[in-house]
């Protein structure tokens, strides 16, 4: 089936158009100077890439491209990031290719988010729909080492979904453990290191099983042999993760491999949420003589803090539905607790819980955010600033206006990569 009209119009200005705003105030700019991209692109400027931003280290611009295909009566998009070198005075350099988001099947187009933490060799991809639905919001991820002369690369995919209410990535927090990521599904808390220096040479997995707490930990190793005959250990809930180097998919062994240079070890450990609530709630309540629990109704997770030793600081505010015996009806209270997850040890702990508060108005359930006012009163009290460097760059200007950004600010150079407006005697291909 053929997209309509306004659909490939919308395909044209997020995938390849190239209108872009006025440069009128750059020229004000003094001892600041004006690159045009198409100086510098040379026979590249036609070819759909949309450009995002510089590298942390200011060498490299980073790009992405979709590509779109039918599959039947859906349409397939395959996203990909490029590394151009980046010298003054020169042509850009196509340097690296790496596909985004392996193996996932995305019908529509992203929100494409890149970071990347400072003194880093890696770099976190994001994708997200940039409109949230009501029951789940699906997200792409891909960890891509930065490219090197020396040695080869891998990468590391995965997908996940956020459930409402849809917490924001805040990297100061999510990459402040140095080679880990922490993801927030609103169910479960899932940190991935993927940047382990004993690149798969344990001789043993270390792996603990999910228990009451609602922890586990499970470190995975990935290599070009196969032994899958092997049985494979309990998945608990760690998220599905695809790994591959130089473009070849590795499979998952279940013990390392000798004299095998290639093989890869990601650690996972995962934190969930319901489960350690479920455990706990009645406890919780065990000093309120005049409730007396019904159900757990819905919850919200938000990070707090994240020690770059191991330790992550949450608060959850579970909304729970009880017994009010002195009235003698069912009533919603929440509970605004702090609790520690000691990441890489597999332990959570209680830090404070406040007294429960009773909800007057029926609360808007699937959609409960009462940590959301816990939070900003934790942030403005502490507001301790983060020794975490993140370089964030997006393509949130072109997802909501159709436009890309009409210039891109070198992080220490006085200078401006930009797109001169169009001349109109110019003729399209």
């Amino acid at each position: 089936m053929q997209p309509c009209f306004t659909q490939r119009i919308q395909q044209r200005e997020l995938c390849y158009g190239h209108e872009r705003e006025s440069i009128t105030r750059l020229a004000c700019k003094k001892l600041v100077r004006a690159v045009p991209f198409d100086v510098i692109l040379g026979d590249n400027i036609d070819n759909g890439h949309v450009f995002l931003g510089f590298t942390a280290s200011g060498t490299h611009l980073i790009s992405y491209k979709c590509v779109v295909e039918e599959d039947g009566y859906a349409l397939l998009h395959h996203y990909s990031l490029h590394w151009w070198k980046f010298t003054i005075g020169k042509l850009l350099q196509h340097e690296h290719e790496e596909a985004l988001f392996a193996t996932a099947s995305i019908s529509s187009l992203l929100l494409i988010s890149v970071y990347q933490p400072v003194e880093s060799k890696w770099v976190l991809v994001l994708g997200s729909n940039p409109i949230q639905v009501d029951n789940s919001d699906p997200h792409y991820l891909t960890l891509v080492q930065l490219p090197c002369k020396e040695g080869s690369s891998h990468s590391v995919h995965c997908f996940y979904e956020v459930l409402p209410p849809f917490t924001s990535i805040d990297p100061l927090l999510v990459l402040k453990i140095p080679g880990v990521v922490i993801l927030n599904s609103m169910c479960s808390l899932t940190a991935i290191r993927y940047d382990c220096t004993d690149n798969g040479t344990d001789n043993e997995h270390k792996n603990i099983a999910q228990c009451s707490t609602g922890c586990g930990l499970r470190k995975q190793i990935f290599s070009t042999l196969s032994n899958s005959s092997e049985p494979r250990l309990d998945q608990f809930s760690i998220l599905p993760l695809h790994v591959y180097r130089e473009g070849q998919e590795l499979f998952e062994v279940c013990s390392h491999l000798e004299d095998n240079e290639s093989a890869v070890a990601i650690e996972q450990c995962t934190l969930d949420i319901e489960q350690w609530l479920s455990n706990c709630v009645e406890s919780l309540l065990s000093s309120e003589q005049n409730f007396q629990l019904s159900r757990l109704v819905d919850y919200d997770v938000q990070l707090v803090e994240v020690d770059a030793k191991g330790i992550a600081i949450a608060a959850v505010v579970p909304l729970l539905a009880v017994l009010d015996q002195q009235i003698g009806r069912i009533q919603f209270i929440c509970l605004e607790l702090i609790i520690s997850w000691r990441i890489f040890e597999g332990a959570v702990e209680l830090i404070s819980q406040s007294p429960p508060t009773v909800i007057n108005k029926r609360p808007p359930i699937g959609n409960w955010k009462g940590a959301q006012k816990l939070i900003n009163s934790l942030k403005h009290s502490t507001n301790v600033p983060s020794p975490v460097t993140v370089y964030t760059c997006s393509n949130q200007k072109l997802v909501n206006t159709g436009r890309s950004v009409y210039a891109i600010k070198h992080q220490f150079l006085p200078i401006y990569i930009v797109y001169r407006p169009r001349n109109p005697n110019e003729s399209e291909n």
